[in-house]
């Protein structure tokens, strides 16, 4: 067994983001810092574009041109969620966190982090119109599933880090919405059970 993290890939080696110029990325800014702030009072299903725009102090000329919809949006929203996830992962790894802590650690936060934000996982689901699997291809989760490989290999020593992805990723994408801190440490220590299932029975 691997006594530290192999070395962990970005985010952003999977994810290109496109160049934008200084005003334009002080709107998008604006836009999801006003988006969050929504969030927190009601769902996104509740919110309307009129309402982020004047939340976000910015035209609905301008909201539109960098979000068509409410599903662009959150996915916007997801993935700020997800580099925050990496920035994470990368400062555990090192502080000199054990691959298996850090293994525990990114599937729990992923765990709390579908849990809280399920209403965007939903939206873009519905906008998307595609069949059940298709956030499996989307840069964002192929850098989980990498992630995931690489610590339960350096955990176990063997090459089965794609199968384990392949079972906990579903897992934790088909989680439920959570109201409450309690049913978000259940559905965590639901999840690190199946984790450690699988890391002992390799």
């Amino acid at each position: 067994m691997s006594a530290t993290a192999p070395d962990l890939p970005s985010l952003l080696q999977f994810e290109t983001l496109a160049p934008e110029r200084a005003d334009a990325a002080e709107n998008r800014h604006a836009i999801l810092r006003a988006a969050q702030g929504l969030l927190r009072k009601r769902p996104l299903q509740a919110i309307t574009m009129t309402d982020l725009a004047s939340a976000a102090g910015v035209g609905q000329g301008t909201l539109y041109r960098r979000f068509k919809n409410k599903a662009m949006l959150a996915k916007a929203l997801l993935l700020e969620h997800l580099l925050a996830l990496d920035s994470q992962l990368h400062r555990r790894s090192a502080a000199g966190a054990t691959p298996r802590d850090l293994l525990h650690w990114f599937v729990g936060d992923l765990v709390e982090l579908v849990s809280l934000q399920a209403d965007l996982v939903a939206a873009i689901t519905m906008k998307e119109d595609m069949l059940a699997n298709w956030w499996t291809q989307t840069p964002p989760a192929r850098w989980l599933a990498r992630v995931m490989s690489i610590l339960y290999e350096s955990c176990t020593d063997e090459g089965e880090g794609e199968t384990f992805a392949s079972l906990v990723m579903p897992a934790v994408m088909g989680l439920g919405p959570a109201s409450e801190s309690s049913e978000v440490a259940a559905a965590r220590a639901r999840i690190a059970r199946l984790v450690d299932a699988l890391l002992e029975h390799r």
